[in-house]
């Protein structure tokens, strides 16, 4: 396992995303290629920012996010997020 997933192992990933993310060099080239939004969510949920997470979801309709497909929602996080979120000190 890489190095970088180091951290998101330690906040307790599951075996099936460190193993998918795996695949990158980087975090940045892992979020960037994500079509798993529930892996984005969570991320954002592990690092506490959750005002960032409602920030997102809040700017599109209920209907629209729930008929959206897990792929759609990923491309809806990196339209607003185009960066993995880090850890605030």
């Amino acid at each position: 396992m890489k190095a970088w997933l180091d951290p998101i192992k330690e906040l307790g990933a599951c075996q099936e995303a460190l193993d998918w993310a795996d695949k990158y060099d980087s975090l940045e080239e892992a979020w960037a290629a994500c079509e798993c939004y529930d892996w984005m969510r969570w991320l954002f949920h592990r690092l506490l920012r959750l005002n960032e997470w409602w920030d997102v979801y809040n700017t599109i309709s209920e209907g629209a996010w729930l008929s959206a497909s897990s792929k759609k929602r990923a491309d809806i996080i990196r339209k607003h997020y185009p960066k993995p979120p880090v850890k605030e000190e």
